[in-house]
């Protein structure tokens, strides 16, 4: 805005300087109109519009370039990498692949591990349900992954290439009474698997093996149906059951 000038005399002359006078408006004021209230925060949402935009457009070109699953967008870790990238301000230096491959896998192999034995803590006091669940990759293989379940947590356990054996139900009987005995018979409340008719057969020899433990059949097996199959099953959730007895 345009102040009144007024003309200032001392004693050693004359000059000429500013004053600002509130409430005294010059010709130009009529150029230099404030923004209202409305008008600022309508342009702060266009350029957070605009920022957004073009951050996420980076985002998706990684996604692209590197052929990522865009579900990968609904990991909540990926929202706290954001969160984290935010706090850390301008000026972050991403990692490198030596620092992803060494440093910080290590670190995060550590953390998982320390996950899993807090986790394993609570295996004695519950009991568990281990689960096995079949599918085909890509490349053909026949896999089985063997997760270990109980109230507090689900544990992948590891999985196995069964190409070899998925048809002889002797051999998937060793692999999965090998799995029982890597967790423990004591701990070991039921196992699941699918209805194959192989996978009757090494029920059915785990069974006369093992017999504290009770085996349980699914006509479609998923892991989110297991476990819900799982924690519906009262003496399983609750924990009420005999450690070392056979359950029904």
């Amino acid at each position: 805005m345009i102040d009144k000038c007024v003309t200032l005399n001392s004693q050693k002359g004359s000059s000429s300087g500013s004053v600002t006078q509130r409430g005294i408006r010059g010709p130009m004021d009529r150029f230099l109109e404030k923004d209202t209230v409305d008008d600022v925060e309508g342009n702060k949402q266009g350029l957070d519009k605009d920022a957004r935009e073009n951050t996420c457009m980076d985002i998706a070109r990684v996604f692209c370039e590197n052929g990522l699953s865009f579900n990968v967008a609904n990991s909540p870790s990926l929202t706290n990498m954001l969160r984290s990238v935010g706090n850390y301000g301008p000026g972050l230096k991403g990692p490198t692949a030596h620092e992803l491959s060494t440093t910080f896998l290590m670190a995060e192999e550590a953390n998982t591990q320390s996950i899993v034995a807090e986790v394993k803590k609570t295996w004695i006091q519950t009991g568990v349900s281990i689960m096995s669940n079949g599918w085909k990759d890509m490349r053909g293989r026949q896999l089985l992954n063997f997760l270990v379940n109980n109230p507090y947590d689900t544990v992948f356990l590891k999985s196995v290439d069964a190409s070899d054996i998925v048809k002889d139900a002797t051999l998937l009987f060793e692999l999965l009474d090998s799995v029982v005995e890597e967790v423990g018979e004591d701990l070991v409340i039921q196992v699941v698997t699918n209805n194959a008719s192989n996978y009757k057969k090494e029920g059915e020899m785990l069974m006369k093996k093992r017999t504290r433990l009770w085996w349980t059949l699914l006509i479609h097996i998923s892991n989110r149906l297991t476990l819900m199959i799982v924690y519906g099953i009262h003496w399983i959730y609750s924990g009420h059951f005999l450690l070392g007895g056979r359950c029904f």
